[in-house]
């Protein structure tokens, strides 16, 4: 863990990649997080070429990047790219994306566990290679801590102009008990979102009230 910027208990939105039992790349969006052991944490259907390639090879590459068209690519538009669009790490059986070859974890599957239409892989990071200059790996709860402050400046000012019981304050209130949800699913072990989500929820209720 020692040079890793990751925070225990965040999920982060990232990249797996793997390789399929005939050798043929894959890459899609998964979630990830680190556990109080230390163990990366990753959740895939059980349908997904993720999961059938990581149950059966045990290893994966988790790819940082915060390029929209990338994302979009690898979970809906896998023809769109090309197998030279990754390289493969010696000794590892397993790709990793060109565009992040200095952004990207190597994970061992420890151990593996079953939720509902879904498996628990506890990876145990064998390797990284980071840049000195890595951004912050993107969080929904970041994202979302920026649209309730968005919506909250906004219930702010409908308030006062329109009451508190308007149909614009109380949509806007509805988008920020959804995204106080989200943070709570995806920062479930970090207190630092959630605390600032209440202190903006005691500002509302002392303003508004």
């Amino acid at each position: 863990m020692k040079g890793l910027p990751l925070e225990k208990g965040i999920i982060y939105e990232t990249i797996v990649s793997t390789f399929d039992e005939k050798g043929k790349p894959n890459a899609a969006p998964m979630g990830i997080s680190i556990d109080s052991n230390g163990d990366l944490i990753l959740r895939a259907f059980f349908q997904t070429d993720t999961y059938q390639n990581m149950h059966q090879s045990k290893i994966c590459v988790i790819n940082f990047t915060c390029n929209p068209e990338l994302f979009v690519i690898c979970a809906l538009f896998q023809d769109e790219l090309p197998e030279e669009s990754f390289k493969k790490i010696t000794k590892i059986s397993a790709p990793v994306l060109k565009e992040c070859i200095n952004r990207y974890i190597i994970a061992e599957v420890k151990n593996e566990k079953i939720e509902l239409e879904r498996a628990i892989f506890e990876c145990k990071i064998v390797q990284f290679q980071i840049k000195e200059d890595f951004y912050p790996p993107y969080t929904r709860a970041f994202s979302s801590l920026l649209e309730i402050l968005i919506h909250t400046t906004r219930v702010l000012h409908f308030s006062k102009t329109k009451g508190s019981t308007s149909p614009e304050v109380i949509r806007l209130m509805e988008l920020i008990k959804y995204h106080a949800n989200v943070i709570e699913r995806v920062s479930f072990d970090n207190l630092i979102y959630n605390q600032l989500v209440d202190k903006i929820l005691e500002k509302i209720s002392s303003e508004i009230e």
